[in-house]
């Protein structure tokens, strides 16, 4: 049961950073683009 605890919360690990970082992707490419005009 400990493995599996283990493996659940390196996927769900996973999973969140994986989603954290395309949500960043695509509300900071607008934002580079704006402070380039700048």
């Amino acid at each position: 049961m400990a493995d599996i605890k283990v493996a659940l919360g390196l996927v769900g690990h996973m999973v969140i950073t994986a989603g954290f970082f395309c949500a960043t992707t695509m509300f900071f490419k607008p934002l580079e683009e704006q402070r380039q005009k700048m």
